[in-house]
C-alpha cells in the first residue's frame, strides 16, 4: 500500500504506511502500533474522498460527441 500510495501521490498515506511498517518490524509496542493504525483510517479516508473527487472531475470534463 506504501508504493501504491505514492505513485497516486498520498504522500501522508505512505508515511503512516512506512512507519507502520518500521514499527511492525521492530516490536514496537502495541500502544505505538494502535497510534499509527487510529491515524492511518482517517488518512485512508482523506485518500479516498480526494480520488472521487477527481474522477468526478475528470468524468465532467470528458467531451462527448
Amino acid at each position: 500500500m506504501k508504493g501504491t500510495s505514492l505513485v497516486i501521490g498520498a504522500n501522508r498515506l505512505a508515511a503512516l504506511c512506512a512507519q507502520l511498517e518500521h514499527h511492525v518490524d521492530r516490536g514496537s509496542s502495541r500502544v505505538v502500533i494502535a497510534a499509527l493504525a487510529e491515524a492511518f483510517d482517517p488518512e485512508l479516508e482523506r485518500v479516498r474522498e480526494a480520488l472521487a473527487i477527481d474522477r468526478s472531475a475528470h468524468e465532467s470534463s470528458k467531451c462527448t460527441l
